[in-house]
């Protein structure tokens, strides 16, 4: 009912909709990348994410707002915990950008990163 909302806006994440928590990995940028997508921009993103030479890890179909909250947290454990540094530039993710969600495929193992983030979501899960 006012300008600015997340819900009402034709574009753009939406909290209140299902969304995906994604976890994809690049073999020659050697990184991987945590993102969140909802409503019909998913399959767009992802799918272009994967012509780009992307690989789909793990997908988490959930509801937006725990999909945010789970990737945020996830990002602050990989950046403060871990204390990885984002690992590629805007040139390197092109037009769709992202690279502030990513990191060195080489520092901790898929298997590392995927248990976090389904221990985050399941915490989230139950606090919410």
């Amino acid at each position: 009912q006012g300008i600015g909302c997340p819900e009402c806006a034709e574009y753009g994440f939406k909290p209140g909709q299902m969304a995906v928590l994604y976890l994809l990995y690049h073999p020659e940028l050697r990184a991987r990348k945590i993102g969140i997508a909802g409503g019909a921009k998913k399959n767009d993103r992802i799918g272009a994410m994967q012509k780009r030479g992307w690989q789909v890890l793990r997908q988490w179909r959930l509801f937006g707002a725990l999909a945010r909250e789970a990737e945020t947290a996830g990002l602050r454990w990989i950046r403060g915990e871990l204390g990885l540094p984002q690992f590629l530039r805007r040139e390197d993710m092109g037009r769709r950008g992202g690279e502030t969600e990513t990191f060195s495929a080489e520092a901790i193992t898929d298997e590392e990163v995927i248990n976090k983030l389904e221990s985050i979501i399941r915490e989230s899960s139950v606090n919410n």
